[in-house]
């Protein structure tokens, strides 16, 4: 006997209807680095589809949709960020408990996002009768969604499902056209598709008849999927000839010196002299134009400190002595203080020493909350406690570097550390006249977590997405240089000392994403927000109506 039209996976095995959105979430995480199973980033999302599908076709429950979101979100974000508990438990006062805990209440918060998604596309039925038009209102809908994450507040755009198709070299040359949000429109379409050509198969289990022949209506679906690839194949032979055409060379070689994040000041201050000293004379007899540091390499505030200042200062002078015709330009992390009104100002700096003079500083411009400083910390000072830092860092202002090699001045990119996550900062950097990519970072925090393998990620994003060379130095690893075209030329390992070089590029391209496709995930999140605007309103009117109804006859 045929099953009726209201029937959800509920009334089969209700602890099997919520395991749905769990499995989901946690093979979305394991798409991303390091567990690197990146095809299931183009499918993990179906046994979600499939439960929302269910609580669309009976009577509407916003708690189901919320609870739904919860147990997506909090099973995603606990894999992708369990190592935030790591770098709490081991570097603040926070016990492991309390560690935990924290983590847990930022998934809370994060899933808030998915909520608001997954009620938006239960409202529009976008997982009854798919088709094509329902597709692209999702995937432009959790765009948005990922879009607000990235803005809101402090703005994390860490975890983003595009992320994971980085490993696809076909699939991430796309990235010039949209950044990694195209590439997160990409895998929702994916996902989205494949729900569809199932659904026939899934409404023969519950007993119902299909209205119409999922893979007719999968058609435009798969057209525009493979029109990706298409460009992918266009992209891919065009980009390495246009490269191929710029033939000045430049050497860079990145020193990781694995200074470990427990010392105490004073012996990790010695330690990084002895150790940074050491590589960079290894560095040297590589002949590079330009030797990088990690983040904060040297530990103290340059040139302030004077006594650690000098003893830089005097390496650095007596190796220029030695051989000034071959000498790189030097490219630091340190601390740097500065004076506004009277008041000290700590900055994270890098520094570009030319043999002779510092001739160019950064200073870094996204700081990162209760690592670098406290949000809202001069109202709320117990936040203190949960800060892994003791000294609270102030912005600088977003700038480029200016690099001078013997026959001409080229321009750098610099991104330290959590700015790399940050798509938009790079984008308006390189279209100032950055022509080659830098971040320095120090992934020391994070230990062998999965982290540093996240983080390097990124790399191959911003290097697409601008197309140019990007190079990494971290302080723990990985450290690596990545062309244009996203292939790693050359890595490290974790928790090693190397000294690694390659040879690169200043480039001058513009992409189709520098110029307009920024404003992608822009009109992706106007529409998330205005949809939601508008479904607050459409539940809200009818109570306001009654309330003056109400007052009319009081």
């Amino acid at each position: 006997m045929p099953m009726k039209e209201g029937l959800s996976l509920s009334n089969l095995s209700l602890k099997l209807n919520h395991l749905f959105p769990i499995i989901s979430g946690t093979l979305l995480a394991l798409s991303l680095p390091k567990w690197n199973l990146s095809f299931l980033a183009l499918l993990s999302l179906i046994p979600l589809f499939f439960y929302l599908r269910s609580i669309t076709n009976t009577s509407f429950s916003f708690r189901k949709v919320a609870f739904s979101s919860l147990l997506f979100g909090l099973s995603y974000f606990m894999i992708t960020f369990y190592w935030i508990v790591y770098t709490l438990h081991k570097f603040s006062p926070l016990p492991l408990l309390a560690s935990t805990f924290l983590l847990i209440l930022l998934c809370f918060y994060l899933s808030f996002y998915f909520l608001l998604l997954f009620w938006l596309s239960v409202r529009f039925r976008l997982f009854s009768e798919a088709n094509f038009l329902k597709g692209i209102v999702f995937a432009l809908l959790w765009v948005g969604s990922e879009y607000a994450r990235s803005k809101l507040l402090t703005g994390l755009p860490w975890g983003l499902l595009g992320e994971a198709l980085a490993n696809f070299p076909l699939i991430l040359q796309t990235a010039d056209l949209l950044g990694v949000y195209g590439l997160s429109f990409l895998a929702a379409l994916s996902n989205y598709t494949l729900f569809l050509l199932l659904e026939p198969y899934f409404e023969k289990f519950l007993g119902l008849k299909s209205k119409s022949p999922s893979l007719k209506r999968a058609i435009p679906l798969l057209i525009l999927i493979l029109s990706f690839f298409a460009y992918g194949l266009f992209a891919e032979e065009y980009w390495q000839e246009k490269v191929r055409e710029e033939k000045r060379i430049i050497r860079v070689a990145l020193l990781q010196g694995n200074i470990p994040q427990e010392l105490k000041e004073r012996k990790e201050v010695e330690l990084s002299l002895e150790v940074y000293k050491r590589l960079f004379l290894r560095a040297l007899s590589l002949k590079p134009d330009i030797v990088f540091t990690p983040e904060t390499a040297f530990p103290f505030y340059f040139p302030y400190e004077k006594d650690w200042s000098a003893k830089l200062l005097s390496f650095l002078i007596r190796a220029y002595e030695e051989d000034k015709s071959s000498f790189p330009q030097f490219v630091f992390g340190a601390f740097r203080a500065s004076f506004a009104e009277g008041a000290p100002r700590a900055h994270n700096t890098l520094f570009v020493w030319d043999g002779e003079n510092i001739s160019d500083i950064y200073d870094k411009e996204r700081l990162v909350p209760f690592g670098e400083y406290i949000p809202l910390g001069e109202y709320f000072p117990f936040l203190r406690k949960i800060s892994v830092v003791s000294d609270v860092l102030k912005p600088g202002v977003g700038k480029n570097l200016r690099i001078k090699l013997k026959e001409r001045v080229i321009e750098i990119t610099p991104l330290i550390c959590f700015e790399s996550a940050f798509s938009e900062i790079a984008r308006k950097r390189v279209l100032q006249g950055g022509e080659l990519i830098f971040v320095a970072t120090n992934d020391a925090w994070f230990g062998k977590t999965s982290a540093p393998y996240q983080h390097f990620q990124m790399l191959k994003l911003r290097a697409v997405e601008n197309r140019r060379f990007a190079i990494q130095a971290a302080n723990t690893g990985i450290s690596g240089i990545v062309s244009p075209l996203g292939k790693v030329l050359v890595s490290s390992s974790l928790k090693t000392q190397e000294v690694i070089n390659a040879e690169v590029k200043a480039l001058h391209f513009k992409t189709f994403y520098q110029r307009y496709g920024y404003l992608f995930p822009i009109a992706c999140g106007l529409v998330y927000f205005g949809s939601s605007l508008l479904f607050l309103f459409e539940q809200s009117f009818p109570r306001i109506r009654i309330f003056l109804s109400k007052k009319k006859l009081n």
